[in-house]
């Protein structure tokens, strides 16, 4: 099970449901999760996602050491970091 997590996930529904498609395809188990600012407030792919994590912005302290926390509790293999400006 490679368990993945998207970060900074907003309004990217369709590729989180691409991840999830490909996980059923090829019967992999792996779990999608999300991080975002307000994961519930202002992130669609949150009610999408098999579990979604309130994160600060990664220029901010502490926040790599938070994405890793939620990285190993929760058997994260693969990183899909999303760019974000603002």
């Amino acid at each position: 099970m490679n368990n993945i997590i998207i970060t900074s996930a907003g309004r990217r529904v369709s590729l989180l449901k691409a991840f999830i498609k490909a996980s059923k395809d090829f019967d992999t188990k792996s779990e999608v999760f999300t991080t975002d600012l307000n994961p519930f407030e202002s992130s669609p792919t949150s009610h999408f996602a098999h579990k979604s994590f309130k994160i600060g912005f990664f220029n901010e302290p502490n926040s790599v050491d938070g994405l890793l926390k939620i990285c190993l509790d929760n058997k994260v293999k693969i990183v899909v970091y999303v760019y974000r400006t603002s």
